[in-house]
């Protein structure tokens, strides 16, 4: 009897957990689009997460911001707060063109 009891505990702790952990996918319009998580209070690089799209767990303490970037394109950062409750897919469009223009004087 004690077994069955632990079993079902077992159960439900490891429900509990995946039911608290919220994980999302970010796809681009883009298939080379890069996808790079953040730092909290600034704009630098943490982690490259992927190209095209990727999945990402939303961690409880963080703003779980991600630049999406390709070159010829403005980036795009989004924010993914966990205490709100998201789509299990996310699209990010890359849509304004940047072009950089250098002029050569001799």
């Amino acid at each position: 009897m004690n077994f069955k009891h632990l079993l079902t505990l077992s159960f439900l702790t490891l429900f509990s957990f995946a039911a608290f952990s919220q994980k999302i996918m970010l796809v681009a319009n883009h298939s080379d689009a890069k996808f790079t998580l953040l730092n909290d209070y600034d704009d630098s690089d943490k982690q490259e997460l992927g190209t095209g799209s990727v999945e990402i767990k939303l961690e409880k303490d963080s703003k779980n911001r991600v630049r999406i970037s390709k070159p010829g394109y403005q980036s795009v950062i989004k924010e993914y707060n966990k205490d709100l409750k998201w789509e299990k897919e996310q699209k990010i469009t890359l849509d304004t063109r940047q072009v950089d223009i250098t002029s050569a004087t001799e």
